[in-house]
């Protein structure tokens, strides 16, 4: 996700500045002037009720309110990914294979994980090489078992390899943490209330100090958050709304006239021990902090927000919809960023009466499958609504980017 994600971010969106003479506010354009192709200009209606499936998927979004960003805890940790993992399941990878049945047991109710890195170049840590944090929050449906999950998930680890040292955490007494002396690796779990706090620490040697320092740091910054987080209760999943703030309702679908239901898919398999394979999640919606999560805005200061930052994101398949608190912050973002598409794409016209439009012919993406289904791309803006769109063709963008825009402008 965050390859593509990232490269939205990076593209510049414009905002509507045409006006009536004599009056304040956008004109209303002739939607039927458009040429969208095949595809539809009304926004799919939203199904009444939440399987508590996609209930799982929705809560862990919102739990990426509450999970410290990696670059957030030490500045040089600002390359990585982010994830929803809704099942036990999920969580294979990032912790031990034979825990999925003790969280199962312990009724793990969703989880959301988040990994940096120091190393700007592969997409994952290289032991005895990269520093590295993966953090990752579990919810459980109350603090016992919570306090039980934190326990078997260090216990397991102990079973997996006789190797395994306790190592304390002097300003957390109740966590649990461990190492190999002979590996530059650090692993801590600790119960929060009706959260786990679990993260695996690698470091380019074995530096005891150095790996607990970042355990403790990354405790203090982590579990405020969660102070200031109130979960969904287990039995409430359902009432999630599919739709929080109206965001998906303003996207093109994925599949013509069928809701984007969320999903957190596992797309690569290559794992590092504690680390996990990637992971592609769609129809849900981020609020800012989990933005910073799944989108990394490498050309920021480290450890400093944009001051251009949306305050939401929505997905669907590879596209993205964000929202900025104000047209002066997404003008400010546009003049900054617009200039990085001369580098990366090859311009082709918008389309014919859409206002505010930048398209283009992507040089380089970086992997033959998508540059054939991805190879043009699309930002549409609207008031404070900036849309993505890929096609294969360039007609096929350009089509894509008309119906999007009937459809931000449908949904003012």
């Amino acid at each position: 996700m965050a390859p593509i994600a990232g490269a939205i971010l990076l593209i510049a969106v414009l905002l509507c500045g045409c006006t009536v003479p004599g009056r304040a506010g956008p004109q209303t354009p002739d939607l039927t002037a458009l040429d969208v192709g095949v595809f539809g200009t009304e926004s799919v209606p939203q199904p009444p009720d939440t399987d508590e499936r996609y209930g799982r998927v929705l809560e862990a979004a919102r739990l990426a309110e509450a999970v410290a960003v990696p670059g957030d805890i030490d500045a040089a940790l600002r390359y990585g990914d982010a994830a929803t993992l809704p099942t036990p399941r999920d969580l294979v990878g990032i912790l031990a294979k034979t825990v999925a049945p003790t969280l199962q047991a312990h009724r793990l109710v969703t989880a959301f994980s988040t990994g940096g890195m120091d190393d700007a170049v592969h997409n994952r840590p290289t032991l005895g090489q990269t520093r590295a944090l993966r953090l990752s929050v579990l919810e459980f449906p109350d603090d016992d078992s919570a306090r039980a999950a934190a326990q078997d998930i260090d216990s397991v680890d102990f079973t997996i390899s006789a190797d395994n040292v306790s190592v304390p955490l002097s300003k957390y007494a109740d966590a649990h943490a461990h190492w190999r002396p002979s590996v530059p690796t650090l692993a801590a779990t600790l119960a929060h209330g009706p959260f786990v706090v679990t993260m695996y620490i690698m470091y380019p040697t074995t530096d005891i100090n150095a790996m607990t320092a970042l355990a403790t740091a990354a405790f203090g910054i982590e579990l405020p958050m969660l102070d200031r987080f109130t979960p969904t209760p287990s039995d409430s999943l359902t009432t999630l709304p599919l739709d929080r703030d109206a965001m998906l309702r303003r996207m093109l679908p994925a599949d013509p006239g069928l809701w984007p239901y969320p999903s957190s898919v596992l797309i690569d398999n290559n794992q590092v021990a504690g680390w996990g394979g990637f992971r592609h999640t769609s129809g849900i919606i981020y609020g800012p902090n989990g933005i910073d999560q799944v989108v990394r805005p490498d050309q920021r200061e480290p450890g400093k927000r944009s001051a251009t930052r949306p305050d939401a994101m929505a997905g669907i398949d590879t596209r993205f919809l964000v929202r900025y608190p104000n047209a002066v912050d997404a003008r400010s973002f546009l003049e900054r960023r617009r200039k990085a598409a001369a580098s990366t794409d090859d311009p082709i016209p918008g389309p014919a009466h859409v206002p505010d439009a930048v398209c283009g012919r992507i040089r380089e993406f970086g992997d033959p499958d998508y540059d054939r289904a991805l190879k043009f791309n699309c930002f549409v803006l609207d008031g404070r609504y900036v849309a993505n769109v890929y096609g294969g063709t360039e007609q096929l963008v350009v089509q894509r980017a008309a119906a999007q825009y009937a459809l931000l402008v449908r949904n003012r």
